[in-house]
């Protein structure tokens, strides 16, 4: 056992630590950070290919179904992932409601409260180059009742996006 453990040591001493920054995986102690604030939403944001946000929702108001996708790039992505953390993220995790994460297939957290009428979004991260993660896309659908096209309808939205960089 002896020699098993010099051998490690060296691997060890070298390692590179992980920062609390930049963690490997999503959890829920990480989106408790963004909601609290600790992590700047610009810290979130690849300046090469933004964030998609895809919106698929019904309700009472007209018009009564909410279809859109659109590609947030640079200071107007941050600026709307903090509008988007402080308005969705921050109550939702509170009420801990709907409130899970996972890293397989992808790593994402959904988030939302339940409820007729009410929302959840899920945030799908990726690595970037330099290896920390960052937010690819956020889909907001209905929390219950969602129609029985919605995986089709968030796929298409999302598909129209596929590959698309910031200018």
């Amino acid at each position: 056992m002896r020699p098993f453990v010099l051998l490690l040591l060296p691997a060890l001493a070298f390692a590179a630590p992980v920062s609390p920054a930049a963690p490997a995986m999503v959890t829920k102690a990480f989106m408790r950070e963004i909601a609290a604030g600790r992590v700047k939403p610009s810290d979130l944001v690849d300046p090469d290919t933004g964030v998609l946000h895809v919106i698929y929702t019904s309700s009472e108001r007209e018009p009564p179904e909410t279809r859109s996708a659109r590609r947030l790039c640079g200071d107007k992505a941050a600026r709307a992932l903090a509008t988007i953390f402080r308005s969705d993220l921050r109550p939702a995790i509170e009420a801990d409601e709907l409130f899970s994460c996972k890293n397989r297939p992808r790593p994402s957290c959904v988030a939302g409260l339940a409820g007729e009428w009410m929302t959840k979004t899920e945030y799908v991260f990726r690595s970037s180059a330099d290896g920390k993660l960052v937010l690819d896309t956020i889909i907001k659908t209905n929390s219950v009742y969602n129609p029985e096209d919605e995986a089709r309808v968030v796929a298409r939205l999302r598909a129209k996006y596929l590959g698309g960089l910031c200018d």
